[in-house]
């Protein structure tokens, strides 16, 4: 039986995240390890309600000088009480860890170890939000600073592909950036015009395409209808849908009813994760997407700053582009699963194979399509005030047999030129077609209502 950790001290420390108006701040952070091998912190919240993250620090020497360090969000798995969630009323609160459970071996001396207790103003909440989504829920939405405070590790934890979903929070309130592409080879003038673009809020972007896994917690058992091998894996992305079935309650006909700036059908993928989570989740805009996709990097460069690789006019095949395409599906991958998720050549890879873009999202070249809110219009330029880069075009669109276009992003896994996986690039799809090579990703606000 594995030993746990059998002295954790008292230590006090706080910390606020500053916002506008009124700081919720802690205090009076205090930590105790129970006879039952608990450890339990309790606090003082102020100005709340507030988002309040927790981290567990011991006292450890880096390069002969004493710090404190983190012991890592994969080692705080097993917690309960008000941490890392809204928090409501001013007074104290409690916070019990079991590390007997998620951090054994672990014997730290008298005065080795604090908590860190951090409060956020509702409308600052922090950059990774984490939705569970099972039918019901004790605790719907956690919250965390980074990527190494999730509880057993972001790749190394299925469940954030399949029973949950983490959101990144991606930092676009009033950054002025240029949408399309001036000089990139293998750009499409005629849709892809440079236009100067600021979005007027931050939002939450999923740092993973939506799973079959998520899919099937959401609405039930529709993916083994839908997928054929050797695509049907939990951890792989969700396709063979259309548009309208992400929107619709299923009769995939475009429905008017059901389309922005309507919201979804109660009972589409959509409507129930709203419904479930109290969450505004949607398709991302365009330019939403976009934004994203580039993550801070400029023309000629993949989302990960990596630039791109011209072999005589054409996109190198031996150039290790950050996604599924074509040519590179034998490549090594990040995932380190198990066999029973191994990806085979000629079909859409495990979500997170891939490394990830300077923003912390996954696939965002390559793998499967990703829908859009909007509308497709070949230039977007000439519609001036009608675009609203929030939520999606709503001017008239093209069409084809009868269908209304929807823009797709990313390109896809069996995409022969690594063109059509610029972020830059602009396809389209009539919102009732499914096939394999189209999935999405979902998004929502920022900030607490």
């Amino acid at each position: 039986m594995n030993k746990p950790a059998t002295a954790l001290a008292i230590c006090l420390c706080a910390s606020a995240a500053m916002a506008d108006a009124v700081v919720p701040t802690v205090s009076g952070v205090h930590l105790e390890q129970k006879r039952s091998r608990a450890v339990v912190i309790t606090y003082t919240l102020a100005n709340g309600p507030a988002v309040v993250t927790f981290d567990i620090q011991t006292n450890c020497t880096v390069n002969g000088q004493q710090t404190w360090t983190s012991i890592g969000g994969r080692n705080i798995d097993c917690y309960s009480g008000d941490g890392n969630r809204l928090v409501t009323g001013d007074t104290e609160h409690r916070i019990e860890w079991h590390p007997d459970k998620s951090w054994p071996d672990h014997t730290i001396p008298a005065g080795g170890a604090r908590a860190v207790v951090t409060a956020w103003a509702p409308d600052n909440t922090p950059d990774y939000m984490v939705v569970d989504l099972a039918e019901t829920s004790a605790n719907r939405v956690r919250y965390y600073a980074s990527t190494n405070d999730l509880p057993g590790g972001l790749l190394d934890n299925e469940a954030y592909r399949t029973t949950l979903l983490v959101m990144r929070r991606i930092h676009a309130k009033n950054v002025p950036w240029t949408m399309g592409s001036y000089f990139e080879e293998g750009r499409t003038a005629s849709t892809e015009t440079t236009h100067h673009v600021m979005l007027t809020n931050d939002y939450y972007m999923g740092v993973f395409e939506i799973t079959q896994g998520q899919w099937a917690m959401v609405k039930g058992t529709e993916v083994s209808a839908q997928i054929s091998n050797p695509f049907k894996r939990l951890l792989r992305p969700m396709e063979n849908i259309s548009t309208a079935m992400m929107r619709e309650s299923g009769s995939n006909t475009q429905n008017s009813n059901a389309w922005y700036p309507n919201p979804p059908d109660g009972d589409s993928f959509l409507g129930v994760l709203r419904e479930r989570t109290q969450l505004d989740f949607d398709l991302p805009s365009e330019a939403q997407w976009e934004f994203a996709a580039r993550a801070g990097n400029g023309e000629d460069r993949w989302g990960d700053g990596s630039p791109y690789k011209l072999l005589n006019g054409t996109y190198s095949a031996d150039y290790p582009v950050p996604g599924r395409w074509k040519q590179n599906q034998a490549s090594p991958t990040t995932y380190t699963g198990g066999n029973s998720e191994a990806t085979p050549e000629n079909c859409t890879a495990v979500c997170g194979s891939y490394p990830p873009n300077s923003f912390g999202l996954y696939d965002m070249h390559g793998n499967v399509y990703e829908i859009c809110l909007d509308w497709y219009k070949a230039d977007i330029t000439a519609l001036g005030g009608a675009v609203n880069y929030e939520s999606g075009e709503t001017a008239s669109s093209g069409t084809y047999a009868g269908k209304r276009l929807i823009v797709r992003k990313g390109g896809n896994w069996n995409q022969g030129n690594t063109a059509l996986l610029r972020a830059a690039d602009r396809q389209n799809e009539p919102s009732t077609v499914r096939c394999p090579y189209d999935g999405f990703r979902v998004m929502c606000r920022a900030g607490l209502k």
